[in-house]
């Protein structure tokens, strides 16, 4: 089978967003402190690689698209989870004594699983959403205002819903939900010029036959 340029450009955004929320569901146990700001270590994967990608995404093919790109990681991040705790479960050898500390870094508890899986899903959905919403409300011109708008909102929304399902009662959600605000934002701001680099540069190798700047 022969893929086309742009079946090829849409996988390869596909794989970037998978690799995330793979890295992630790893990665959201460890809580990091920079300055006095501390937040889960899987913000600063999710905040550079989800919400860009499903933003270029809506940006070039739709919302159709960008929903099923969602649905496509959201699935491939439930598998890896599955893999993952199972390989915890399973016996290990008399001569292996790494067990416990392969629990211990791998073995996410079930709040932490179903926090990532519940506030991935939710954000990235209002996400594809509101970005469409913006694109048609703005006749597919201000691409720097729909991204930023939505990547804004549903950051918000996935930082208060992962931490306060996975943290709550173990650990004062407020510090943990605000340094996640301030770290997704600032990402956020930073990674606008990357979008529409992105978005130019696979609209013109497609020859502009995509949905860039326009309206459905």
């Amino acid at each position: 089978m022969t893929f086309t340029k742009e079946q090829k450009i849409y996988c390869g955004l596909n794989a970037v967003i998978i690799v995330a929320m793979c890295a992630s569901a790893i990665t959201a146990s460890k809580i990091i402190r920079v300055g006095e700001f501390v937040f889960p270590c899987s913000n600063i994967i999710f905040s550079l690689l989800s919400f860009p990608v499903t933003d270029i995404i809506s940006e070039i093919w739709g919302s159709k698209d960008a929903k099923r790109t969602v649905w496509i990681s959201f699935s491939a991040q439930a598998f890896f989870v599955l893999l993952v705790q199972g390989s915890v479960f399973l016996p290990g050898a008399l001569t292996w004594g790494n067990q416990e500390a392969y629990q211990l870094v791998l073995g996410s508890g079930p709040r932490i699983v179903v926090a990532s899986m519940v506030a991935f899903f939710t954000a990235q959905f209002w996400d594809v959403v509101v970005y469409e919403k913006l694109k048609s409300l703005t006749k597919g011109r201000f691409i720097v205002l729909r991204n930023n708008v939505s990547t804004f909102s549903s950051q918000l929304l996935n930082s208060s819903l992962f931490i306060t399902i996975a943290f709550y009662g173990e650990q004062p959600v407020a510090p943990l939900i605000f340094g996640s605000i301030l770290l997704k934002w600032v990402i956020a701001a930073l990674d606008t010029p990357l979008v529409y680099l992105g978005v130019r540069l696979i609209d013109r190798a497609l020859d502009g036959k995509t949905m860039a700047y326009r309206v459905a």
